[in-house]
């Protein structure tokens, strides 16, 4: 018969092994391996692993001194719309430094720069393609004065002070948010609405939506953890990276309560691993391991099924769109187990589906089209250094009849001779050093709607060089090929 004290000592062991098998796992960038809480193989490169926990509820209270107000007041954060406002004088600090949380046409491929990546043959770091770039040369939005907003699904807490909104700030889930003022606000039509879940009630998560907190000491283009929650990893077995992929509703109302089974990438990026068994990861922010500043660590689901489109040429890069759908089993109760969970924590999310082809056609009086928004993993330019942390981009979207010619110019006498876009692609981009570039195909462009919810309208695929002032790059065109992500 065991002791108690031999018993405690068994169970301390269990939970500490149980706790190693469940640290992130490296991740292989081309040859180059980038591991939870070691040193990469460059000492240039900071991989000091953070301590920190799960997500916990904020303290809540309800008095007379805190109230609701509207946007644009100050010394207000946000919390979840479901969420009561913090009290600054019971919050309680996390000691562990993170956030209390509740063929034919080889000319046109070798002018054309599919976003591949690096390759698993004789890869060392210059051949690591570039990926997202962010460092413009030019102002692409005017620098104004700052205004405090909330995200669609929070509601704002307003306090008497700016040190009480720091404490509290601090010391919770409460997030002081600013944007550039537009006031006026720049009028934009959007032609259509995203589909709407039937009796979704306030406070349920819908897609397209975002909590996160906006961190200090980010360098150029580097994104903040959860921004972009609907970004995904796709890896094989031995965590070499095989590109970037997005997580999206498995249904036609964009209803993501119950999870979702599939995420969607390019199709070339799977070129060598039709037969490789591969994984997603998601909730991935910093490759070199888990931080302090990130809230929720990486989960990985085994891939069970990969459709690539039936239309999709490998040699001109049109329908260049594959569906991964994850392994899922029988609860024996009539659901389903092993769905991508989007519910348990903010840090998760799908984005949303569009509603139309011509969503976020709207151009602005000086002929530029909506902002959307890139993020990925990557070098900051061409011939820059390797980025661990998540990179984001702003790029606007441009009309078919503008981008094919400006394509067919960039891409030369030869290989753009009777080029013609395919309904299959859009274009977005022409920004000098503002691009998403070799190595991030599969990376979801997101357009953020009238309603506050970011739409998926385009995957990375390819383009010609890299950030080139008046060269949009190529996507591929979602709302075009809804009907196969959705039947696959």
């Amino acid at each position: 018969m065991l002791s108690a004290k031999s018993c405690t000592q068994i169970a301390v062991l269990g939970l500490f092994i149980g706790t190693l098998q469940a640290f992130p796992q490296d991740i292989n960038f081309g040859g180059r391996q980038i591991g939870f809480g070691g040193q990469d193989n460059d000492d240039r490169l900071d991989t000091k692993s953070g301590s920190g926990s799960g997500q916990r509820e904020d303290q809540e209270f309800d008095t007379e001194d805190v109230t609701e107000r509207r946007n644009g007041q100050r010394d207000c954060c946000c919390v979840h719309v479901s969420s009561r406002c913090p009290n600054p004088a019971t919050a309680s600090p996390n000691t562990n430094g993170g956030f209390n949380n509740g063929g034919s046409n080889g000319g046109f491929l070798s002018a054309a720069s599919p976003r591949l990546g690096p390759s698993n043959e004789d890869v060392d770091e210059s051949d690591i393609g570039s990926r997202i770039v962010n460092r413009p040369t030019e102002i692409s939005q005017n620098q104004v004065q700052q205004e405090f907003y909330c995200e669609a699904n929070e509601r704002a807490c307003c306090y008497d002070s700016v040190s009480t909104l720091n404490n509290v700030v601090r010391e919770s889930r409460c997030i002081a948010r600013s944007r550039p003022s537009s006031n006026p606000s720049p009028f934009w039509r959007q032609q259509c609405s995203s589909s709407e879940p039937r009796n979704i009630r306030q406070g349920e998560k819908r897609c397209g939506e975002r909590r996160f907190r906006e961190i200090s000491g980010k360098k150029q283009g580097q994104a903040n953890p959860s921004e972009f929650p609907w970004g995904c990893l796709v890896l094989d077995q031995s965590n070499n990276f095989v590109g970037s992929c997005a997580i999206i509703p498995d249904n036609r109302f964009n209803d993501v309560r119950s999870g979702t089974d599939r995420v969607v990438t390019a199709a070339h990026k799977l070129k060598n691993h039709r037969n490789t068994q591969l994984k997603i990861r998601v909730i991935e922010y910093d490759a070199g391991g888990f931080k302090n500043t990130e809230n929720t660590r990486h989960q990985e689901y085994q891939v069970s099924d990969i459709r690539i489109h039936d239309q999709y040429d490998s040699d001109r890069l049109t329908y260049d769109l594959a569906v991964l759908k994850v392994e899922t089993r029988s609860d024996g109760f009539g659901g389903v187990r092993g769905r991508i969970d989007l519910t348990s924590t903010d840090d998760i999310n799908a984005a949303c589906l569009p509603g139309c082809d011509n969503m976020f056609d709207y151009q602005f009086n000086n002929g530029t089209g909506v902002r959307c928004w890139v993020a990925g993993w990557g070098k900051d330019s061409v011939d820059g250094q390797f980025q661990l942390i998540q990179n984001k981009v702003d790029i606007p979207l441009v009309s078919s009849r503008e981008c094919g010619p400006k394509l067919e110019q960039a891409l030369g006498r030869d290989a753009g001779r009777n080029f013609r876009l395919s309904p299959s692609e859009i274009c977005a981009g022409g920004e000098q050093n503002k691009d998403a570039c070799d190595g991030d195909g599969g990376a979801p462009l997101v357009c953020e709607s009238k309603e506050g919810r970011w739409n998926v309208v385009g995957i990375v695929t390819w383009g010609v060089d890299c950030g080139l002032k008046g060269v949009p790059g190529v996507y591929a065109n979602i709302h075009h090929m809804l009907d196969f992500i959705l039947s696959a």
